[in-house]
């Protein structure tokens, strides 16, 4: 079996990458304490899309901190999210958070 190799452009080829601009404005908050924050960080009165996957978070008990960190916002819960999901997956999670 031949190793696959990354196509690099010889003397005699042009190379043209497309131009793109990407924001991504994500704040990601780790740490002991950081579920309790979620009240700060998430508007009064906003929709939320809760995800996740095997159920691990049920199981735990985070939902449970999470869903009274949310307090009275509107909280969808999607769950059974697979590793590396299909695109049906992610509709049908748009779909829960449109209800």
């Amino acid at each position: 079996m031949t190793p696959c190799r990354p196509w690099i452009p010889s003397s005699n080829e042009s190379f043209r990458m497309n131009n793109f601009n990407l924001y991504v404005p994500t704040r990601v908050l780790f740490g002991q304490g950081q579920i309790a924050s979620l009240a700060k960080q998430v508007p009064a009165g906003s929709r939320v899309l809760v995800t996740y996957g095997g159920g691990s978070v049920l199981r735990n008990g985070v939902m449970e901190q999470v869903r009274q960190a949310l307090g009275d916002r509107l909280a969808v819960e999607f769950g059974g999210i697979e590793p590396n999901p299909d695109y049906a997956t992610l509709m049908r999670a748009i779909a829960t958070g449109r209800e």
